[in-house]
């Protein structure tokens, strides 16, 4: 997906295989968090995601969660606390860079 639309921007990205091993680490196991927080040799990160299961995912990792509360997620309640929520990226953007 990252070539696809020509976003080099990143160290390290994982995507889950289409096997049965590649379904048994599909979120919210931390699975691919977890690699990749081990390829970047860190120990603390803020995962971002517009789904339950991107919290649950971050909460199994140990890690902070911004839940994007988008359109098609506007209604959704949400069965774990995030950390915190934010509209869409930008939001997020020009929070962490006030």
């Amino acid at each position: 997906m990252l070539a696809h639309h020509g976003l080099d921007y990143f160290e390290t990205a994982y995507g889950r295989q289409p096997t049965l091993a590649g379904a048994a680490n599909r979120k919210p196991e931390p699975h691919y968090i977890e690699r990749a927080l081990a390829d970047l040799d860190v120990r603390d990160a803020l995962y971002v995601g517009d789904s339950e299961t991107d919290v649950l995912a971050a909460h199994n990792a140990g890690l902070d969660s911004i839940f994007l509360r988008r359109e098609h997620s506007a209604d959704v309640t949400l069965s774990v606390e995030p950390t915190a929520e934010m509209p869409n990226l930008r939001a997020l953007v020009e929070r962490v860079t006030e």
